[in-house]
């Protein structure tokens, strides 16, 4: 499997006070949702609802990607009403925030793929667009001081050599993750890899290169990740209200944050879990969750 990735940061200046949200993930995808589509639409005007050309604007492919052709790249694409787009918010560990006037905020994007330049100018235009838009509901601004594209990064994932290990896998935003249509409050490796390239390989069938020896590979990575066992750890269930700028209600969500060390043979797995940390793992990464971030213990 081979992906590529292009991170965006813009950097802004508060000029009117506002309250970052406990998780910002959801505030900064719909402000530059907002924008997206008047920066990159494909039609003379903007669409207001529904996009009236699917997979032919920016915002449409980053934002609300069409579903797969028919075949479809991979078989666990098969079902996908709604394929995973191609575009995270990055952003910090929860906690809401205070910003005052001449605060500093940095909203960092990062785009999956090899990017199209019209796709990615969109991007940039977007970005500076949100310093004309009221923010939250104290209505702050932000002015634009600087954005910074950066050299895009090529992940090749493939199984590593054999060995054992630790490894302690950080949660820095919600993992939203479900075992039988239920969220889960704990997690095991084999849970927790299956997901990782559950993900991996729809992104790599979708914006990458995905090869049939990859599902020959998954097959004898899940057997070896039985034999992973969780040590030391600190997960907690994290609870909280998100704002549907779609609808304007506050929805229920929550998500596992904190560590766990994983002790055993790992070594093949590094590959895996150093590519999740650049394309996230479970639900809502757009929002910017699943966060994770890998150590050697």
């Amino acid at each position: 499997m081979r992906l590529a990735t292009t991170d965006i940061e813009a950097k802004y200046s508060v000029t009117r006070p506002f309250r970052a949200p406990f998780h910002r993930g959801g505030m900064l995808h719909g402000l530059i949702g907002w924008t997206l589509r008047r920066a990159g639409c494909a039609e003379p005007s903007p669409c207001e609802e529904s996009c009236a050309r699917p997979g032919a604007c920016t915002w449409s492919r980053l934002f609300d990607p069409p579903p797969p052709p028919s075949p479809p790249p991979h078989r666990l694409l098969a079902s996908a009403i709604e394929p995973p787009a191609p575009m995270i918010v990055r952003v910090p560990p929860p906690g809401a925030v205070d910003l005052k006037i001449g605060d500093a905020m940095a909203v960092e994007l990062r785009l999956i793929g090899t990017g199209r330049d019209a796709d990615i100018g969109a991007v940039e235009r977007a970005l500076g667009a949100i310093s004309e838009l009221p923010i939250g509901q104290e209505e702050g601004r932000m002015t634009l001081e600087a954005i910074t594209r950066r050299v895009p990064r090529d992940h090749v994932i493939e199984a590593g050599p054999a060995g054992n290990g630790r490894v302690t896998v950080r949660f820095e935003t919600p993992v939203r993750m479900k075992r039988g249509g239920r969220p889960v409050e704990d997690i095991d490796f084999p849970m927790l890899f299956a997901q990782v390239w559950r993900r991996l390989t729809m992104l790599c069938a979708l914006y990458g290169e995905l090869g049939p020896e990859d599902d020959e590979t998954f097959q004898r990575l899940r057997e070896e990740a039985a034999d992973v066992r969780a040590g030391e750890g600190r997960l907690r269930v994290l609870r909280w209200k998100h704002l549907s700028a779609a609808s304007g209600e506050r929805k229920p969500m929550s998500g596992l944050l904190g560590h766990v060390v994983f002790e055993g043979g790992v070594e093949p797995f590094l590959p895996a879990l150093r590519a999740a940390e650049a394309v996230h793992v479970g639900g809502g990464t757009s929002f910017g969750l699943g966060r994770v971030r890998v150590e050697r213990a």
